[in-house]
């Protein structure tokens, strides 16, 4: 699970491969470590994310991942990226 922080509040996260958004990631899970660690954020309560996400079809080749957030402004950014590879054997 992530979490994540904004002046503004945070309107959505979402999950993309190699930049296609795949999942919603819903931002209603309670984290109270960070907010141990941000006392003063005053939005503090359910402030982490998860979700899965199936990989059997994609192709077997590397592939970018990366959690967006968008804050109540509208503004986006990449909070996470990771390169992640398939394997191609028949499983």
């Amino acid at each position: 699970p992530g979490w994540v922080l904004d002046n503004k509040g945070v309107s959505s996260v979402v999950l993309r491969r190699d930049g296609v958004q795949v999942a919603s990631l819903p931002v209603t899970t309670q984290r109270p470590d960070v907010c141990l660690r941000y006392p003063g954020y005053t939005m503090c309560d359910k402030v982490g994310f998860e979700g899965d996400i199936a990989v059997g079809s994609w192709s077997p080749c590397p592939h970018l991942l990366e959690v967006a957030a968008t804050d109540t402004d509208g503004n986006v950014r990449v909070i996470a990226r990771t390169r992640v590879f398939v394997d191609g054997a028949p499983g």
